[in-house]
C-alpha cells in the first residue's frame, strides 16, 4: 500500500527499524536536516535511491555558534543527562536568574516571550532545540538496540540449552511483546519526550521552508494527540463523540498493515514497496484540496470500499501496525498545523477540512 511522498514530523532522523516500516508504505519521505547529519545515517544511504529527501535550511547561518553551544552542554553533560533538563541547561545559558520551565521553553520556541534587545531568538531556540532533542533520541535508539541484541542472545541461548520456556527480562519487567517472532526487548520509546516543544520547534521550520502541499506522517500516536490537543484549545467542539479518539481530527480510514519488525536490506525493502490500485490515486486526490464537512462521510465509504478491496494484513513474521488517516480543519495543511502547534493565531474554518496525516501504530506501541 504505497501513498505518494508525506513529510515527516515533528522529527529530523529515524532509527533504521522506523525507517524500513515508513518506507514500506510511502513512496518517498521528506526529513528537514537543518544541522549536520552523520555521514552513516541509513537516511542518506535512502536518499540515494530517491526514497527519502532531505529539507535543507536553518536559522543559524554560522555553523560555529551551534558548535560553541554544543560543547558548552558536552561540558554540562555528566550533570545533565536526561531529555527534561534541557530546561536546565537553558537556564545555566541565560543565566540562573532566569525562570525556566517547560511551558517557558515552548513559549520562547512560538515567540511568545522575544526580547527585543535580541535576548532570545525564536528561531534559533527552535534549531538548538531539535538538535538536542535528536541528539537524545539517537542515543537512546543506540542503547535500545544494545538491549535487544541482549534480549536475542538470552533466547538463543535458552534454545540451544533447552530452556525455551524462560521468562526473558522484558517480560519480567511487564514490557508486551508487541509482534508475533522474536522479541525485541523494550520498545524504543526515544523521541517520546518533550512532544510540545517538538511541534512547535519543528513547526518553526515548515513555517520557513515549507514544503507545501505533501500530506505529513508520524509514526508516533501521541504526536497525533497533542496535535488534536493544540487544536482543541483553538476550536470548541462538542463532547467527543463514541467510537472516536480526537476531539478534533476527522479520522478518515485506518487499515491494519504488516511492518517489518527488523531494519531490512535494500532488496528486501524494494520488494515491499507494492503499489495496489487506487490507493495511491486516493491519496493523493485526498490531499489536492480542502474538503467540506458534508463531503466527509462519502470521502470515508469510498475509503472504507477501496481498503476492502486493496489492503493486505500482516504477513508471517510481520509486525501489526494501523495506518490512520486525519484530516484537519482549514485550508491549507502548513497554516493548520502552525495553529495546532501555537505559532498562528490566525482563525481556522471548522466547515472545511484538510490534510492527510498519516499516523502509523505499532502494535503495542
Amino acid at each position: 500500500m504505497i501513498a505518494p511522498t508525506a513529510l515527516l514530523f515533528p522529527y529530523t532522523e529515524m532509527s533504521p527499524v522506523r525507517l524500513t516500516r515508513a518506507l514500506s508504505h510511502f513512496r518517498q519521505i521528506i526529513l528537514y536536516r537543518p544541522f549536520q547529519d552523520h555521514p552513516d545515517d541509513p537516511a542518506f544511504r535512502a536518499a540515494e535511491k530517491g526514497w527519502i529527501q532531505f529539507q535543507e535550511g536553518g536559522f543559524i547561518a554560522d555553523p560555529s555558534d551551534l558548535a560553541a553551544v554544543v560543547r558548552d552542554f558536552r561540558q554540562w553533560a555528566e550533570a545533565y543527562r536526561s531529555p527534561r533538563d534541557l530546561v536546565m541547561f537553558r537556564r545555566y545559558l541565560q543565566g540562573r536568574d532566569q525562570e525556566s520551565s517547560g511551558a517557558r521553553l515552548v513559549s520562547d520556541i512560538r515567540g511568545r516571550w522575544v526580547d527585543p534587545a535580541g535576548g532570545r531568538d525564536p528561531e534559533r531556540e527552535a534549531q538548538v532545540f531539535l538538535y538536542f532533542a535528536a541528539l537524545l533520541d539517537r542515543q537512546r535508539s543506540e542503547i535500545n538496540d544494545i538491549l535487544n541484541e541482549v534480549d536475542r542472545n538470552e533466547t538463543e541461548l535458552g534454545r540451544l540449552m533447552g530452556v525455551d520456556d524462560v521468562e526473558p527480562d522484558w517480560a519480567a519487567e511487564g514490557l508486551e511483546k508487541t509482534f508475533s517472532g522474536p522479541p525485541l526487548g523494550p520498545p524504543d520509546d526515544a523521541g517520546l519526550d518533550l512532544i510540545p516543544e517538538r511541534l512547535a520547534a519543528w513547526g518553526r521550520f515548515y513555517q520557513a521552508f515549507g514544503p507545501d502541499g505533501p500530506p505529513l506522517f508520524t509514526d508516533r500516536p501521541k504526536v497525533v494527540a497533542e496535535l488534536d490537543l493544540g487544536l482543541a484549545r483553538r476550536i470548541k467542539t462538542p463532547d467527543l463523540r463514541p467510537g472516536r479518539t480526537t476531539e478534533v481530527l476527522e479520522p478518515v480510514v485506518s487499515l491494519e498493515l504488516g511492518v517489518p519488525d527488523r531494519a531490512v536490506t535494500w532488496d528486501e525493502l524494494a520488494d515491499r514497496r507494492r503499489e495496489r490500485p487506487g490507493w495511491f490515486d486516493f491519496v493523493q486526490n485526498l490531499s489536492a484540496r480542502a474538503w467540506p464537512a458534508e463531503e466527509l462521510d462519502a470521502l470515508r465509504r469510498q475509503a472504507r470500499e477501496l481498503v476492502e478491496k486493496t489492503a493486505s494484513g500482516p504477513e508471517a513474521g510481520e509486525a501489526t501496525a494501523i495506518l490512520t488517516l486525519y484530516l484537519m480543519p482549514g485550508e491549507d495543511i502548513r497554516q493548520s498545523y502552525l495553529a495546532a502547534a501555537g505559532l498562528d493565531p490566525s482563525p481556522l474554518p471548522i466547515d472545511r477540512f484538510i490534510g492527510p496525516i498519516f499516523e502509523l501504530r505499532v502494535s503495542g506501541r
